[in-house]
């Protein structure tokens, strides 16, 4: 058997894509792409299977849907990283709500960008004992003063959920 033997029927070729989700013996997730298509083996039809790990292709979409369901949310939302809070993603809501520009948030640490709502309106605080405890967080009908970029100030009554966010590692 080798290739040669290989062909494709003439009128009745059919070809199917299918992606399905897996799981290892280990209970790990996985994709795999199952492409089938009907062919001519030594004269006598046959079905040639292809099968393909496309885990990390499905990850980046799904990271891909997650982020713009982010982005879309009418409520603000950030993600803080590691013990020092740097911003790693805001949404637009998160923005206005703050009245800054994505430039000035993301990749710094919210102590540098935010220092009266860190330091003196105990945010800080609420966030280190979310991060150290892994419990989140609720606060309903919070008052803050917000600084703006230009110096002023803002007050707003806020709902305020902090989660914390595990890596896959733990």
């Amino acid at each position: 058997m080798g290739l040669r033997d290989l062909q494709a029927p003439d009128q009745t070729e059919v070809s199917s894509l299918h992606r399905r989700r897996h799981r290892t013996k280990d209970g790990n997730l996985f994709w795999v792409e199952i492409t089938a298509k009907d062919i001519l083996f030594r004269g006598q039809p046959a079905r040639l299977l292809s099968l393909a790990d496309v885990t990390e292709r499905e990850a980046e979409s799904e990271r891909a849907r997650f982020y713009e369901i982010l982005m879309a949310a009418p409520s603000g939302i950030c993600i803080l990283r590691g013990p020092e809070f740097v911003y790693e993603f805001v949404n637009g809501a998160y923005l206005q709500i703050l009245q800054r520009e994505r430039a000035e948030l993301e990749g710094r640490k919210m102590c540098e960008v935010l220092p009266d709502l860190f330091y003196n309106q105990k945010v800080g605080e609420l966030c280190d004992e979310v991060y150290r405890s892994g419990q989140p967080r609720a606060l309903s009908e919070v008052w803050r003063r917000i600084e703006c970029a230009d110096g002023r100030s803002v007050e707003r009554y806020l709902n305020l959920s902090y989660i914390p966010l595990r890596e896959a590692s733990g």
